[in-house]
This record gives C-alpha cells, structure tokens and sequence, in this order.
C-alpha cells in the first residue's frame, strides 16, 4: 500500500499507470474540496492496484497542518482472513506562505 501511495502515475516505464496521484496536491491549499479529491485519489488506486483489500474509510489528521503534514489514516480489510488493520501514511505539503 505504501508502495502505492508514495509512486507518481509515469515514475515506473514499465508501467506507466501505476501509482496515486497523491503528489498532484502537494501545492493545494487543505479545504474540504481537496480533502475529497485526496481521498477519492487514495480510493480508486487502492481499488485499481490492491485487490487483496478493501478499503473501509479514509480519514485525516489536520493537526499538523501548521507543520506541513496532513496523516492519512486508511482502515482497510484483508480480504483472504476478513482481518481489519489500518495504514497510517504521513504526506507533506508545502505550507502556504504568510503575507506580511
């Protein structure tokens, strides 16, 4: 799943569509659009690259955001033993300047 998070769609030659487009939002202000557009990133290349699961629900943690730092927190369920886990994947932005 990291793998999968952390790969850019056109970084592997071989397989071109491989990835999430998480790095697309790097330079995004954080408001309830982008926080939709980030999890429906994180749903389809799951759905697409991961068929050993199914992911539950996305959740974020804002409270670094001061810092950079928005926490994606994906609850997910194996599907050969129904075993319920979650992947905690801290992604970076780059902080929006402030403006004296």
């Amino acid at each position: 799943m990291r793998i999968i998070l952390s790969t850019t769609p056109g970084e592997r030659p071989m397989r071109p569509e491989f990835g999430c487009r998480l790095q697309e939002f790097v330079f995004d202000g954080v408001d309830g659009y982008t926080i939709g557009r980030l999890r429906d990133e994180v749903l389809v290349a799951m759905e697409r690259w991961e068929p050993r699961i199914d992911v539950l629900d996305v959740g974020f943690d804002l409270s670094r955001m001061d810092e950079g730092r928005l926490v994606l927190d994906i609850a997910y369920v194996l599907r050969a033993t129904n075993d319920v886990r979650n992947l905690v994947y801290p992604f970076y932005l780059i902080p929006a300047e402030e403006t004296a």
